[in-house]
């Protein structure tokens, strides 16, 4: 019993982790503070990052600013 509880508690942790790094990684999460502060949202929003011909997926803040791999964010 103890071995399933902890087993819970370990699954809640992960997927807790895994959103909020999901949400911090995210464009609302950036502009949240970027907005009016200063002028990067605005550049981002006018540069070829976000708006692009060749159909590509926009590149998000943190594919440039945040680690690749979420397991270094242990380090």
């Amino acid at each position: 019993m103890k071995s399933v509880l902890i087993l819970i508690v370990g699954a809640l942790l992960y997927l807790g982790y895994d959103s909020a790094m999901t949400y911090t990684n995210s464009n609302q999460f950036c502009f949240g503070c970027h907005v009016g502060m200063d002028t990067i949202v605005e550049e981002y929003q006018s540069s070829v990052h976000y708006h692009n011909t060749k159909g590509v997926v926009a590149a998000t803040c943190s594919d440039c600013h945040v680690q690749e791999k979420r397991s270094r964010k242990f380090n």
